[in-house]
């Protein structure tokens, strides 16, 4: 079965890949940054998901490739910018990656899914609790919106779509964040740690199980109880 992961290369969607991979799913990557294992994508589309023409031509590239079992969004970009300094532009950069991509990206290849196939998306928590960044918190909530709207627009067609919340994982995104903010959340955090891009790529895999035939709309939040909901 082929799955496209749209933000393959970066810390949990190269867990993810590698998950999937050894799962026996035939795996086709989006990313601006090339994959540090090439060997396990049968295609690779190299595109700055910034950039519409660039989109629309992995896109196309993709339709090539057959019908496909899932999609799976992970791309995203968090900038860490304090509320007073944030322009319009990198308002408009951050969108055009966590959600506006993932618009595009879902009309042009929600055809190709498989009846019974699913739609996946890596939002956050930020998206129900906010974020000190204004743009990735909105960004994020946004494509939690759109993925409720795509379970509510493709049921008929038998595509399931659900969304993956995780909370503080250990990657190079998170490593950026002020020491004194993660030592704030661990308190929080029930389980007293980051959770791994490991942790998050179990619950996509169980997404994608085909035996998994009654979830659509819904988030699992992979947080390790920072908050509970």
């Amino acid at each position: 079965m082929k799955v496209l992961i749209v933000g393959c290369s970066g810390g949990i969607g190269s867990e993810i890949s590698a998950q999937l991979h050894n799962s026996g799913y035939e795996l086709i990557g989006i990313d601006r940054e090339k994959p540090g294992q090439t060997d396990i994508f049968s295609r690779f589309y190299k595109t700055d998901l910034r950039a519409t023409g660039e989109v629309l031509a992995a896109c196309r590239k993709a339709k090539s490739a057959g019908n496909l079992w899932a999609i799976i969004y992970v791309a995203g970009i968090y900038p860490i910018v304090a509320a007073e300094d944030y322009g319009i532009a990198l308002w408009d950069e951050v969108h055009s990656v966590n959600v506006r991509s993932a618009f595009i990206i879902f009309k042009e290849l929600a055809p190709r899914i498989q009846k019974g196939g699913r739609i996946v998306t890596i939002v956050s928590g930020a998206a129900h609790v906010g974020s000190r960044d204004l743009a990735y918190s909105a960004s994020k909530a946004g494509l939690l919106g759109l993925t409720k709207s795509l379970a509510l627009n493709l049921a008929k067609k038998g595509i399931l779509v659900n969304a993956v919340c995780p909370g503080v994982i250990e990657t190079k995104m998170s490593a950026r964040m002020n020491p004194r903010d993660v030592e704030a959340y661990k308190k929080k955090i029930l389980l007293g740690r980051k959770g791994s891009p490991a942790e998050v790529a179990v619950a996509v895999e169980y997404l994608l199980n085909p035996k998994n035939t009654y979830m659509t709309g819904a988030t699992i939040d992979v947080n390790g109880g920072l908050y509970l909901r």
